[in-house]
């Protein structure tokens, strides 16, 4: 059986609106140890704020609406994981809004889904389909592909 995006989605989401300052955004993820926030108005996802789009912000009345993604994409609860691993790798994202209609449900991180590898993995010889080896580079250990 598949895995779809309503088995693995963080359903309590942390959000913020449009006229949250960028800097208490900034606050909220720090402590809340996440990395992107979705933007709602009247319980409508309307945005997708990231970590990255904080770093150019150096002052205090920035908001969340000039810097976050307007109009993210989005998959219902029944996308598979596949697709969804798809999307972010195609678009170079690390979340992905969960929504039905445009009323948001969840979302999913790529840490998600690397906990769903390891999950499906546990116990198996060969966790990965490569090998790597450690080897030393000007004082340094690096891991490369074997």
């Amino acid at each position: 059986m598949r895995t779809r995006a309503a088995e693995i989605m963080t359903r309590e989401v942390v959000c913020v609106t449009p006229d949250t300052h960028a800097k208490e955004a900034l606050a909220l993820m720090r402590k809340e140890g996440i990395r992107h926030l979705p933007v709602v108005s009247s319980a409508r996802l309307i945005g997708v704020l990231s970590d990255r789009d904080l770093l150019a912000v150096d002052d205090d009345t920035t908001r969340v609406d000039a810097v976050m993604t307007r109009d993210p994409v989005t998959c219902s609860p029944k996308t598979h994981v596949g697709r969804l691993a798809e999307l972010m790798l195609q678009h170079g994202f690390d979340s992905l809004p969960i929504v039905s209609g445009e009323e948001l449900k969840g979302i999913i991180t790529s840490v998600d889904l690397l906990q769903l590898l390891v999950q499906r993995t546990e116990g198996l010889a060969q966790v990965l389909p490569f090998d790597f080896s450690i080897r030393e580079y000007r004082g340094m250990s690096l891991a490369v592909p074997c």
